[in-house]
């Protein structure tokens, strides 16, 4: 069972004031996305499905991700898990003055993490040409840190604009061996970001979270992005892992469903979005789950990762 992302720190300064709304993921990413295709797009096709260099070009494999044909984990679905997450601010501010920073988290999957250049020339792209937020603030990107499991350390620097190489890989190893601290038996989620996770058409609320089906979210969303981006293929009894998630329990300490819009350029209107926030304990056998609740920690959960929603932080019970 393979697996390897790495995280990174971005601070952008801000030469122009910059007003952005209260959840700025979708912003981050929709202005990437635009960046992202004037530096590696050949074509200017507004589309990537009918162009001729789709199948060697970056753009679609790490922004408009589409499953490979006939395969077996999402039959007749045209969209598949992006491998990057951005996650933006959380502290709900929404105007910013010249010369404050913004930082902001990213999380690059698999084979991606050697495309990480094209996100750093992006994002300065992004603030000389395109700039953020209503009016279109420009700003300058300064420093970008690689963050370990413990540690982080600067990468790149706009002044000197050398990358350094060494990038702090997280792997399955490097995420057994951060279990040590953590309880086997009793821990608490603490959902940061919305988070919608559903399930048979429903979305599940802080209230009626059970932990099934969060583990069917989290192993869904981890073995397909190591399939794709990983080349690995889990082959693990999901049926007993499920079975002996049923047996954990899960309550609500205390929750937020929270309902917004966001503005999609593609959709070309604004898209109701919705998720709750708040912190789930979980009481149980959790020993062979513990990886993979790390995991999801790290690659966020349910609906709208890419632009950082479904980001929960574990929080320690008693070690065990």
């Amino acid at each position: 069972m393979d697996f390897k992302l790495a995280r990174y720190e971005f601070d952008l300064i801000l030469d122009e004031d910059v007003s952005l709304p209260m959840y700025a993921g979708s912003t981050l990413r929709g202005g990437f996305g635009r960046a992202f295709r004037g530096v590696v797009c050949a074509s200017n096709r507004r589309e990537c499905v009918e162009c001729l260099l789709r199948e060697n070009c970056i753009f679609p494999r790490v922004f408009d991700t589409a499953p490979p044909e006939g395969w077996g984990m999402m039959p007749n679905q045209t969209d598949a898990p992006r491998p990057f997450v951005i996650e933006p601010p959380i502290n709900g501010k929404q105007v910013y003055n010249s010369g404050e920073v913004i930082a902001f988290g990213l999380i690059l999957v698999g084979y991606v993490v050697d495309y990480l250049p094209y996100f750093i020339y992006s994002f300065e792209e992004l603030g000389r040409k395109f700039g953020l937020g209503r009016g279109r603030g420009k700003f300058r990107l300064v420093e970008v840190r690689s963050v370990s499991m413990n540690d982080n350390c600067t990468i790149y620097m706009h002044n000197d604009r050398l990358m350094k190489d060494h990038v702090h890989i997280i792997d399955i190893d490097s995420i057994s061996k951060s279990l040590d601290d953590l309880s086997s038996h009793s821990m608490i989620l603490d959902f940061v970001t919305p988070t919608k996770i559903t399930h048979s058409g429903n979305m599940l609320s802080g209230d009626d979270v059970q932990f099934e089906k969060l583990m069917r979210a989290i192993f869904r969303r981890a073995s397909m992005l190591a399939e794709l981006f990983c080349n690995s293929k889990w082959e693990l009894d999901y049926s007993s892992l499920l079975e002996k998630a049923k047996e954990i329990r899960a309550n609500s300490i205390g929750h937020e469903v929270q309902r917004w819009e966001r503005y999609s350029t593609r959709q070309g209107g604004r898209i109701p979005m919705s998720g709750f926030t708040g912190e789930v304990s979980i009481d149980g056998n959790l020993k062979e789950f513990l990886p993979f609740i790390k995991l999801g920690e790290l690659i966020h959960v349910g609906k709208g990762t890419t632009f950082g929603l479904g980001k929960y932080v574990i929080k320690r019970g008693d070690i065990s």
